[in-house]
């Protein structure tokens, strides 16, 4: 009789224990999931514009657009330099510019969110000429084959996107900018191809001592590696003080009017994996499928309520 008695009391005591690990784990798991927010555009039909969509994780609003966009299978894009690993499926692509933000969508409610810590956003691009026959992406200007785009983070009130603290390509030269000043890279050491995919991260760093985001640092990969690390960054003067949106600039695309000169010319920009971490790790790291969210949410679930009953008991 004691036996089984004794039997039935030790396998209840390890499922306990075993939930309680569980618990623990996700617990642990989750508190480090430093992927805030990420889109693929997988979820969405082909052939889409992406005002208004809201798919991938993390976000709290829909995409607002001001520039012509296409969800777009046929132009998809795909990165591999044998650490950094994105696209594939679906890419954004990007053909009119703006004077103002060309495509927004806010990462959280209250400036209460992501404030006081540095965070990175990262993504693939492509500077797509068309029936342009050259490989070297012209420097920006007035010209066929200029290209420009900015990818910023602001508090969501911010009236001036170029203000922002941003980061992207003048041309064929990466640049950082705070407040409508900055500085670009050297074109001779890191100069893009036409039609050839990059990846891209932009690191918003917090200072302590404006309480703000007032530097940007901007690091760009290419698939054989002799572009890969940091390649510019500025220290600039105080800026957004909360992040809550992430909003991009886009000039000299599809032809148009810049600063009273109209200006014509046959190049898109293709974009894919935007990513939102608190990591640089997690900014250049595999995206994480949302399931594992669900199921790393569950397990926490589950462990709070065996430690509350077993508290209880």
């Amino acid at each position: 009789m004691f036996l089984p008695l004794f039997t039935r009391y030790l396998r209840s005591q390890i499922g306990r224990v075993a939930l309680l690990s569980l618990g623990s784990f996700a617990l642990a798991a989750t508190s480090q999931a430093t992927v805030l927010a990420y889109d693929t555009f997988d979820s969405y039909t082909s052939g889409s514009s992406l005002s208004g969509l809201d798919g991938g994780y993390g976000w709290e609003s829909s995409w607002s657009t001001n520039v012509t966009t296409d969800v777009s299978s046929s132009s998809s894009i795909s990165f591999n330099n044998g650490s950094i690993v994105r696209g594939g499926g679906n890419s954004l692509v990007i053909s009119s510019q703006s004077s103002s933000s060309a495509i927004t969508r806010s990462m959280a409610s209250d400036s209460s969110t992501y404030t006081g810590s540095t965070y990175y956003t990262s993504f693939i691009f492509q500077v797509n000429y068309g029936t342009g026959t050259s490989t070297t992406v012209t420097n920006v200007g007035y010209q066929e084959g200029s290209s420009f785009f900015g990818v910023g983070v602001d508090n969501g009130t911010t009236s001036s996107v170029t203000s922002l603290p941003q980061g992207g390509m003048n041309g064929a030269r990466a640049f950082a900018r705070v407040n409508a000043s900055g500085v670009t890279d050297n074109v001779d050491q890191n100069q893009i191809k036409y039609n050839n995919t990059y990846f891209m991260v932009v690191e918003h760093v917090w200072s302590g001592t404006t309480n703000s985001y007032s530097s940007v640092n901007v690091y760009l990969y290419d698939e054989a590696n002799t572009i890969s690390g940091q390649v510019v960054s500025y220290d600039g003067t105080a800026s957004e003080t909360s992040i809550e949106q992430l909003a991009m600039r886009v000039f000299y695309i599809g032809g148009g009017d810049r600063n009273g000169e109209a200006y014509t010319n046959d190049v898109d920009l293709i974009f894919d994996d935007f990513l939102f971490a608190d990591s640089f790790e997690s900014a250049t790291g595999a995206i994480p499928e949302p399931s594992t969210y669900a199921a790393l949410a569950g397990l926490a679930v589950l462990g709070i309520a065996v430690l509350r009953r077993k508290r209880r008991g």
